[in-house]
């Protein structure tokens, strides 16, 4: 075999591996966290794509209107890799996520409620 025809090769399997990952939307749909923030950490709508509060994952969290994610808390740093995924899942517009996909945020004080850290299950997006 020639260098370029083994060039060839290889450019094709890592254009599959780059590729065939995504093709899981088709077959399995996104779910959602339940709630948008904006760029700064502030939740907006504890909701988000949901018709209901008792279906928002973030709403049965505890998570509401006016809460502040504490995103020097949820900082990317070398080794903590966790964090880093939880912080990107949600900051930027990034709502969506296999269901069943855990993500734990940290949440400043606000409103007279405490810091905490709460853990969110992905759930499936009602369809419309």
């Amino acid at each position: 075999m020639t260098p370029s025809r083994l060039l060839l090769i290889g450019l094709t399997l890592w254009g599959l591996a780059t590729i065939v990952p995504d093709l899981l939307r088709i077959t399995q749909p996104l779910g959602s966290l339940g709630f948008f923030a904006n760029n700064d950490g502030l939740i907006y709508d504890p909701n988000g794509s949901f018709d209901d509060d008792a279906s928002s994952p973030a709403w049965r969290a505890g998570v509401r209107a006016g809460d502040r994610l504490d995103l020097e808390k949820m900082r990317c740093r070398l080794g903590e890799i966790e964090n880093c995924g939880s912080a990107l899942a949600v900051v930027g517009g990034v709502d969506f996520q296999l269901p069943g996909t855990a993500v734990t945020l940290d949440l400043m004080a606000a409103d007279g409620r405490p810091a905490r850290q709460v853990t969110l299950i992905a759930a499936p997006r009602p369809a419309s």
